[in-house]
Formats: structure tokens, sequence, C-alpha cells
């Protein structure tokens, strides 16, 4: 196993010490978030790692001092250094996010941060690529080799649409991991998967009643996940060609979500399992779906799907025939706009 440092750059916010970029999203906030998710993944995998955040009110010089006396205080094989970009000054949104980016201090860490801006960009956002600096404080000052990750824009709508600090702590972990996550999507970029079932973040409390399912939709660009009925995934009119889901939990506390599609004027595809995959191709409209739920007793999921610009089909529960059920939701030969799901008792 290898040891780790990780550190979410800047002060607290609040603190009165020299916090991060503020925007629509707060860099110092967000980073943590991003930094805690990224320590238990890689703990979870079995890796030492070592929380180097400072969390005093302190200068900007103080705070980069009392990081690197951390990082330093360890014997580590990487340093990561968690932050989020400024300067697109775009709170309206223009349909083109900022993106990602990774700073190394030489080539000896390119291939680590390479694959962080790959998975990172699976989630939706701009590939900005590998950059060097050998003047940034971490870098230059750190024992170990170091990288510096600007994981999206503060100050850019469409960046702060597809945020999910999870998500891109999970990309960051599987970069790392030299994992690479959703290969082989069009530019346009996949969501992340998660790196393995039990680790899904969100498990549902003890004794609670049911999971929750997370859900987003691809119609020309990936939507934002929406969970249960609190909203619908999709855009009315604009056809679906993609679905990602998954039950929110451990196996044993959410059981595993299973979907499968038929394609307009073709046929049933694979069932893909979480997030293993989409299901779908992404351009070619769904005219029907199946949803279900397999290893968790007692639950079952319900779903429904709207034809373009119409109202819902009728609830559909799993693949299930009676009481005038189908089997799927949807109508052989009609594209589909909206989706919602839910767990039910069984």
């Amino acid at each position: 196993m290898t040891a780790y440092n990780v550190h979410a750059g800047h002060a607290p916010d609040g603190s009165g010490g020299a916090h991060g970029a503020v925007g629509l999203l707060k860099e110092s906030t967000e980073a943590r978030k991003v930094k805690e998710r990224l320590i238990q993944v890689l703990r979870s995998q079995g890796h030492t790692v070592y929380d180097c955040t400072c969390n005093e009110a302190l200068t900007q010089y103080e705070v980069l001092s009392a990081i690197v006396r951390k990082c330093n205080s360890n014997t580590v094989a990487l340093d990561i250094s968690i932050h989020l970009n400024s300067g697109r000054s775009d709170n309206v949104g223009d349909g083109s996010n900022g993106g990602c980016e990774v700073w190394c201090y030489n080539s000896g860490t390119s291939a680590v941060a390479g694959k962080i801006c790959e998975n990172i960009s699976h989630i939706g956002y701009r590939n900005r690529g590998v950059k060097y600096s050998q003047s940034l404080y971490v870098l230059k000052n750190t024992k170990a080799p170091a990288i510096l990750v600007e994981c999206a824009f503060v100050d850019d709508k469409d960046d702060a649409q597809l945020w999910d600090a999870a998500r891109v702590g999970e990309a960051i972990a599987a970069g790392i991991l030299g994992i690479q996550i959703s290969p082989g999507k069009d530019e346009s970029g996949s969501p992340a998967q998660p790196i393995s079932p039990d680790s899904r973040p969100g498990a549902p409390e003890s004794g609670s009643e049911m999971a929750d399912i997370s859900y987003q939709v691809f119609a020309g660009k990936w939507y934002p996940n929406v969970r249960n009925l609190t909203d619908y995934a999709g855009v009315k009119g604009k056809a679906i060609s993609g679905i990602y889901a998954n039950s929110v939990g451990s196996v044993a506390q959410a059981g595993n979500l299973q979907v499968r599609v038929h394609l307009l004027g073709g046929k049933w595809l694979p069932w893909v399992t979480d997030r293993s995959d989409y299901a779908g191709i992404l351009g070619k409209p769904i005219d029907a779906v199946q949803i279900r739920l397999v290893n968790l007793n007692g639950r079952a999921v319900r779903y429904r799907v709207s034809p373009v610009d119409q109202d819902y089909y009728p609830f559909q529960t799993e693949t299930d025939t009676t009481d005038g059920q189908d089997g799927y939701a949807g109508a052989y030969g009609v594209r589909i706009d909206r989706l919602q799901m839910e767990m039910i008792a069984r």
C-alpha cells in the first residue's frame, strides 16, 4: 500500500484568514469537500493518507507554510493539493464550462496528472490538461512530488451546475490509483462511476426505510443528478439517449440498480448495473426503459417516462406485467424526454 498527503488549499471560509476564491461556489468550502471524499476513497482501498489541510485563520503565506510543514513531516509517494479555479466571470452561463487542470513541478507527475484530468473531464468538465510551474509554493517546497488540482471554476455557472464534490473526489482518487473511469465516452463527457459499489456516498441511516435512487440523463449533454421524485431527469422537448443511475448506499443497504433501454427503431441493449456504464448510445434516442433492483429483498424500483413534449406514461414497477403494466416504461417508436424513479416496498 502507498502513503499520500492530501490537503485543501487556503484557510477556511469565514475564518478571517486568507480563504480561496469566491463566486457561485466557494473554493475553500468545496475543496474541503473534495478532499474529504478523496481521503475516504484512498483509505477504503487500504492506503495511508495524511490530511495536511490548514484550518487556522492565517495569511496566505502562513497557510502555505503550514501546509508544507505538515506535508514534509510525513514520508509519502505524492502530495495532492485541491483547489478550484477562478477568472471566468460567467454568472449567467454560456453553455461552455471552464474545466479542470492539474499543475506539476516537472514531468515526473505528468502521468498521474493526466489521468486525473481525464477522469474529471468524464464528469462533463472541459479537460484543460496538465500544466507546469516551478514557482507555485507547494509544488516547489514539498519533499515528495506534488500536484495541484484545479477542479473547476467557482465563477462559471456551467461549472457550478455540474459541480458534485464527492464525484470529483472519486475521479481524482481513481486517477491516482491508475483507474480510468467511463472509458470511451464522447467529448461531451460522461459522469464518473463509483470506485466500488461499497464505497458509494450517501448510504441511508441504519434502520431507515428506503435508500435513495440517484440518476441523470443525456439529452445533448449530461444533465445534473436527481434523487427519487424530487425532480425529473431531462428537459422537456429534448430526446434522451443515455441514462446513468445507481441506488445510493452499500449493496447490503441499497442493492444494485440495473437499467436497460430500447433504441428508437432498434433493439433492447444489455443491462447496465449501477454506474459501471451508462445505458444507451449517445445521440440515438431511447423509446423504452426497463429498470430493476437486485440483491435486496423487500424493495423494488418504480419509474416512469414521458413522450417528448407530452404528459407522463403511467408508473411501471420493475419489469412487472401485472395490473395492466407493460413490463417497461415508454412506447416503441416514440422518443422520451423525462425520467423519474424511486425505491418502494415490495
